[in-house]
């Protein structure tokens, strides 16, 4: 049995300047697990400050932010990111950003019974991305390149032990094309990824090369449906990838339906088809499914 809670705190405060806006803020977090097995470390706190600059018009726009996390149980980490547009016609943009991240393991991640390495290091990445966009009163399309380098990258072993890679590479492409013609929505997304484990040459455990959905919908003042067909390849289960998890391609239904311009009534039904797959070996994910909302705003 494992019980956890988290505290958190943040306080943000902003400034407008005569070009763009400037933000800091600090956050507190407390996290703790109450487990019938003892954890060698039940709690930690992290204190963050952070502070940021954005700027934005009709022709450009960018930020520029900077983040220190001390945390209690693996020491301080500052992080950054950097990123800019610019509208080079009146329907095309083009950007970049460039970022750094960590990750810290979990508390399960480290003391799990038989099933966790107390040993692990925190996940650090940097990241870079390039974007072209078209607009039109029709569509939006965004065709996006990107790159991780991961040091220390958290991943199972084939006994569900995680253990850190010491260096990883994440390339990807991925396509948004988003389309609304009168009342009718459609589109696609689609993602190839390539992965590495760069000490042995392998691809990285439950990646696939290709995913993508299609989707078609209805629009009306006072509801919504829309059906979408999501597609995700075939994949590695082990770090020799020596073993693969099949393909699988799932239907779903959703639908809004707007009681108020306060109230809207949400509601989705996952795999029509009842299709059985995993996205962790020995894992099967649920059948049909629904879920039904309400959601009501104030202001």
């Amino acid at each position: 049995e494992f019980n956890t809670k988290q505290k958190q705190t943040n306080l943000q405060l902003g400034y407008q300047l005569p070009m763009g806006q400037i933000i800091g803020g600090y956050e507190h977090l407390k996290q703790e697990v109450d487990s019938s097995v003892a954890f060698a470390i039940d709690n930690r706190a992290i204190k963050s400050v952070y502070a940021g600059y954005l700027v934005s018009n009709d022709k450009y726009d960018g930020q520029l932010n900077i983040r220190n996390d001390d945390n209690s149980q693996f020491g301080n980490e500052t992080t950054y990111n950097v990123g800019a547009a610019y509208r080079i016609t009146p329907n095309v943009r083009v950007g970049a950003s460039y970022a750094t991240n960590f990750r810290t393991p979990t508390f399960n991640d480290l003391y799990y019974p038989g099933y966790s390495n107390s040993n692990l290091k925190s996940e650090t990445s940097k990241n870079s991305e390039i974007f072209v966009e078209h607009t039109n009163n029709l569509q939006k399309t965004r065709l996006t390149t990107y790159q991780s380098d991961i040091k220390d990258k958290i991943q199972n072993d084939k006994n569900y032990i995680p253990q850190n890679i010491a260096q990883a590479k994440i390339k990807g492409v991925n396509l948004q094309s988003d389309w609304h013609i009168n009342n009718l929505l459609f589109g696609l997304g689609y993602d190839y990824l390539d992965t590495e484990d760069k000490k042995t040459g392998k691809e990285l455990i439950y990646q696939p090369k290709n995913k993508g959905i299609v989707y078609l919908g209805y629009q009306q003042p006072k509801y919504d449906i829309r059906t979408e067909l999501q597609y995700v390849g075939e994949r590695y289960r082990d770090a020799n990838n020596s073993q693969t998890l099949d393909s699988y391609t799932l239907l779903n239904l959703t639908g809004n339906y707007y009681v108020s311009p306060n109230l809207t009534i949400s509601s989705r039904l996952n795999n029509l088809t009842d299709k059985d797959y995993e996205t962790v070996y020995g894992y099967r994910q649920k059948g049909i499914n629904s879920f039904i909302s309400l959601t009501y705003q104030w202001f």
